[in-house]
């Protein structure tokens, strides 16, 4: 009777993992209940390291923690997935700075789609390439945040990620693309980098607005301060999530997250691209929960 038992539920589990008549790296997931297939998804963390990493202490810490549970919630969804029928895969890259385009590292990558991992002398899969590659992955990023706290970017050009380097590098065609910005949310840049670039191309007239008060809105749209769509790029399939937007001057401006979250909802509307501005959120808990919903 043991026997028959242990046979029926490992018949369960394969069905379950495979599908019926279905092979070995199909994936599976609740949200398509017909096919019973998980969709794949493309995970881009993208890193503004620019001053505000100095600006606000314990941010350098803070985003590694927020990281942390990116992967946290990543490993989850492998799990489900019994790891070895997984097709997600995550990045984190840098984003560009002014004359310097966007840095990504092999070692802070974990592709679940690469079935075989070499590590040492060992050719791992399942459980144990995870394990492996989150090892990596975690000591790069610790590398990454001490050299970029001895020497903060000049600037975060998101414009330029967003317009370039998503569409070419990141993007993928057989995953659901997820980006995940950590972010004070300005794109500014020195005056002699400015003068270079096309007006639309990062925020003009902030103080201005700010001086508006409550009538920015009235000189945004006089002014047309809207950042332009990116030129000819289709954002099929792909949304962004904006985490930590970090407002300045808040005693002087109560309306500086309104300006900023207006400018980016602004521009991703007028390509079709789902994004949310959230704001800066003193809890990390919070901060994961909001990360577990969009990865869903």
């Amino acid at each position: 009777m043991r026997t028959i038992f242990s046979i029926f539920f490992l018949a369960a589990w394969v069905l379950a993992h495979y599908g019926c008549g279905g092979a070995p790296g199909a994936s599976t997931q609740a949200g398509n209940p017909q096919s019973g297939k998980v969709e794949p998804i493309n995970v881009v963390v993208v890193l503004d390291l620019s001053n505000r990493l100095v600006k606000t202490p314990g941010q350098a810490d803070k985003d590694q923690a927020i990281i942390q549970s990116a992967l946290k919630i990543f490993d989850e969804r492998q799990k489900r997935q019994a790891y070895i029928t997984s097709n997600d895969l995550l990045r984190l890259v840098v984003a560009p700075q002014p004359d310097v385009p966007t840095s990504a590292n092999d070692s802070m990558r974990i592709d679940m789609g690469e079935k075989r991992a070499k590590v040492g002398n060992k050719s791992l899969m399942g459980l144990p390439k995870f394990k492996a590659e989150r090892e990596r992955f975690e000591r790069s990023l610790s590398r990454l945040y001490e050299q970029a706290l001895a020497q903060p970017f000049t600037g975060a050009d998101l414009y330029t990620f967003f317009c370039t380097e998503l569409p070419r590098n990141f993007a993928d065609p057989n995953r659901k693309t997820k980006v995940l910005v950590l972010t004070d949310g300005y794109l500014e840049f020195d005056r002699a980098y400015l003068s270079r670039r096309p007006d639309c191309t990062y925020m003009r007239e902030l103080d201005k607005m700010r001086r508006e008060k409550d009538n920015w809105k009235g000189r945004f749209d006089k002014k047309k301060l809207g950042l332009c769509p990116c030129p000819a790029q289709q954002f099929s399939n792909t949304e962004v999530l904006f985490l930590e937007t970090a407002p300045l001057f808040k005693g002087a401006s109560v309306y500086e997250f309104p300006i900023i979250e207006h400018y980016w909802t602004t521009w991703f509307d007028s390509m079709a691209l789902p994004a949310s501005i959230e704001p800066y959120d003193a809890m990390v808990s919070g901060i994961e929960d909001k990360i577990r919903t969009f990865l869903q």
